[in-house]
């Protein structure tokens, strides 16, 4: 004696054929539902039970004292080095800026930070 395979339809889980008889219907979500055959329906079903049964996991915060103790400021440590500055003004484009005279020669050469010309630098 033969099936019909309309008859037949497979587990969407261990996907093997199963007589319409003996399918299972286990929700998945609002609108779909899982085919299944009875061992995986079992199996569903223990899963759904112990994920609910878990409470959720809440991070505990401990709150410290409050300690109303003044640190004092540390000071930042000064440099070595103070650094020279002029203070410079470009007749071509009226800007005003500080130039570092201790690295003017030696890493960019003197000129306006704004035009870029050095023909009409005075000092102010």
């Amino acid at each position: 004696m033969e099936m019909d395979i309309r008859k037949l339809r497979s587990c969407e889980v261990c996907k093997i054929n199963i007589p319409a008889n003996q399918i299972k219907m286990l929700q998945r979500d609002k609108e779909r539902n899982w085919i299944l055959c009875s061992a995986c329906c079992d199996k569903m079903k223990s899963r759904q039970v112990t994920a609910s049964t878990v409470p959720p996991v809440r991070k505990t915060f401990v709150k410290e004292a409050v300690r109303n103790v003044y640190l004092p400021k540390i000071e930042k440590q000064e440099k070595g080095k103070e650094a020279d500055y002029k203070r410079m003004y470009c007749n071509r484009c009226h800007y005003r800026f500080k130039l570092d005279t201790s690295r003017s020669g030696i890493y960019f050469r003197a000129c306006c930070p704004y035009c870029g010309k050095d023909d009409q630098l005075d000092e102010r």
